[in-house]
């Protein structure tokens, strides 16, 4: 691991924790810089604001370096009391007209973390049952200030209201098994059948989030999903880490390992439980089904993420002047087909399953012109 990368991992720790780093780490040359611009590509600076708040005086970086985090620190907090207001407010007036979403990760996992205003946020992902997508996308749509692309395979249309990002989602896709997929689905239609929900205060007001069995699933398959396809960062890791630590004593273990085995992701689960314990620092205990894994793998998972950054922020590899058949196929090479294999070391049975069915989904999106 480079010093820098080991130097992040250290304030991560300090910053969830609330216990000082490692001193060592940070005597002599620090190149706080290079830090911030690595803490930044995984959307995680607060979190390693805070850990450096834990540093004595001596070893924090130069005031005009250390601004550099205070400003991104001011600026998520602000960016999170706005998410908050538009978030309570969105769903009371969905409420009101007849719709009862679930809101997925965002602004809810924020409430795990030790401050949640330091969680760096995104958009706003609603679910709803495939029958109710439709009315749900078309009425949200017509008060959406910008309209993006539909993808109507998987029930999914993103929106932005003002600067705000807004995500409907009929179905739950891992979009690279259609097995998968079906039981998701049928996960989906369980979780509204059942109600099995849980009311999350966000300001001043409570929003409804999918039950803690879901939601741990969940939040992990959109981890493994995005570290299939192109880039994970840390704050998405932390987030899983997080929620399983602050909820370890109200998850169904002996539910939830049955139903890992039954969607087969109990091997993905181990892997990225062994990479929070390692990485982020929460205990052992906090994870249902730890087992220790190798160390040069979690290194090389690691390696991976601080390369892509998060949702890939640091590769651009498909450019956008190119034709767009060329284009698509390009970006089904690298996504669909490299991005499955060079995994296969960390992951070498979801790999191969994860190859065929991620293109069978990309030939159906390449000819039908998605």
């Amino acid at each position: 691991m480079k010093r820098i990368q080991e130097q992040i991992i250290a304030l991560i720790k300090a910053g969830l924790s609330g216990e000082a780093p490692p001193l060592e780490l940070f005597e002599g040359a620090v190149d706080w810089e290079a830090i911030y611009k690595t803490a930044f590509s995984q959307t995680i600076v607060c979190v390693v604001t805070d850990g450096i708040s834990l540093l004595p005086d001596s070893l924090k970086p130069q005031i005009e370096v250390l601004e550099l985090y205070l400003a991104d620190t001011l600026a998520t907090e602000i960016r999170n009391d706005q998410m908050d207001r538009f978030l309570v407010s969105l769903m009371d007036s969905l409420e009101k007209e007849g719709f009862r979403p679930v809101v997925l990760k965002g602004q809810c996992l924020a409430l795990n973390y030790p401050e949640p205003s330091h969680r760096q946020s995104g958009d706003i992902d609603l679910l709803v049952p495939p029958s109710a997508y439709r009315h749900l996308r078309d009425y949200l749509v017509s008060k959406a200030s910008q309209v993006d692309g539909e993808f109507p395979e998987i029930l999914h249309q993103g929106m932005i209201f003002n600067n705000i990002e807004v995500e409907v989602h009929g179905a739950v896709s891992s979009m690279f098994s259609f097995s998968l997929d079906r039981k998701l689905a049928a996960e989906v239609e369980d979780l509204f059948a059942k109600d099995d929900f849980r009311e999350v205060p966000v300001r001043a007001g409570k929003v409804r989030a999918p039950g803690d069995n879901f939601n741990a699933i969940y939040v992990m398959l959109h981890i493994l999903r995005h570290y299939f396809t192109g880039g994970v960062g840390l704050r998405q890791i932390s987030d899983w880490a997080m929620f399983l630590h602050a909820n370890r004593d109200s998850i169904d273990r002996e539910a939830l390992g049955a139903k890992l085995r039954d969607l087969g992701l109990m091997r993905a689960w181990k892997t990225f439980g062994a990479f929070v314990v390692e990485y982020v620092g929460i205990p052992a205990d906090s994870v249902p089904f730890y087992a220790p894994v190798g160390r040069r793998r979690l290194e090389r998972m690691l390696s991976f993420v601080f390369k892509c950054g998060n949702f890939g922020v640091n590769e651009s590899r498909v450019r956008k002047d190119e034709p767009y058949l060329v284009k698509k196929i390009h970006s089904f090479l690298l996504f669909d087909v490299h991005d499955k294999l060079r995994h296969f070391t960390e992951f070498p049975v979801d790999s191969l399953r994860f190859f065929f069915g991620a293109v069978l989904y990309g030939f159906r999106r390449l000819f039908n012109g998605v």
